[in-house]
């Protein structure tokens, strides 16, 4: 039993117009043997032509080497910016145990001090 596919059903349905373009085609690159070789060499050259010139795509590799690098110097600006508000927050610490170690405190003392603590939790809330 023979295997019917789409393609053979179309086969069957247009063979007249297959054969006639079959036959067709066969007789004129009889007839211009010299034009049909002509117009394929020139068809090849002109494609290796613009796959050489115009159709030639850049390399993407470096715009991705360059973000990548961007990443790092972000997550670097970030550490430096944690570091100088570590040594911030440490300068801080320093100046209010120095305070705390006072018998007495001033208004002017107490106005710093509240200052520091709210700047130091101002700090702390960013680091999350």
């Amino acid at each position: 039993m023979r295997k019917i596919t789409i393609l053979s059903e179309l086969r069957n349905e247009f063979a007249v117009q297959i054969s006639w373009l079959r036959s067709s085609s066969f007789r004129f690159f009889n007839q211009y043997p010299k034009a049909t070789f002509s117009a394929m060499v020139l068809l090849m050259v002109s494609s290796l032509l613009l796959c050489f010139t115009l159709l030639r795509k850049k390399p993407t590799k470096p715009g991705f080497e360059n973000k990548a690098l961007s990443n790092i110097g972000h997550g670097l600006s970030e550490i430096g910016t944690t570091v100088n508000s570590l040594e911030k927050a440490l300068e801080m610490r320093a100046a209010l145990k120095t305070m705390l170690a006072k018998d007495s405190l001033t208004s002017a003392d107490s106005v710093l001090m509240a200052a520091m603590v709210s700047e130091l939790e101002k700090t702390g809330d960013r680091k999350k």
